[in-house]
């Protein structure tokens, strides 16, 4: 039996631990520039994460005032409901005083114009005889 490495496999072995090492460094090299990226961006991540702070202290400014404007137009809604139901009842007893004293005074006044129209008639009926007379002469 032959005992030695075929010198094929050492070359193959060699070309891959050659290219792993490559690999190797490549990555070193893109791991540094993603440091050196990181330590760039540090600083406007860090301004960034101040400003989005700043807007959400506003954020909540905004929505108490919001839930304030909301609270307070509920309460002049209710005001109004309760004022405008309150003038709804007046003008509905207003109007059923007016019905009632209505239906008093409509007799009266049905009574009033029969009697009109019936002194009307008699009036009209005397003058019409006047009227003949004058007319034969």
């Amino acid at each position: 039996m032959n005992s030695e490495i075929p010198s094929i496999w050492l070359i193959v072995s060699g070309l891959f631990f050659l290219l792993g090492i490559v690999v190797f460094i490549a990555s070193l090299v893109v791991l540094m520039k993603i440091l050196k990226l990181a330590e760039e961006l540090k600083p406007k991540v860090e301004s960034l994460s101040s400003k989005v702070e700043t807007l959400m202290v506003k954020i909540d400014r905004v929505s108490d005032r919001v839930e304030e404007v909301a609270v307070s137009a509920k309460s002049s809604i209710d005001d109004f409901r309760g004022s405008s139901n309150g003038i709804m009842g007046t003008v509905e007893h207003l109007a059923k005083s007016v019905a009632t004293k209505s239906d008093m005074i409509t007799p009266i006044l049905t009574g009033g114009l029969a009697a009109y129209k019936v002194f009307m008639t008699i009036r009209a009926a005397r003058q019409k005889p006047k009227a003949l007379k004058r007319g034969s002469r």
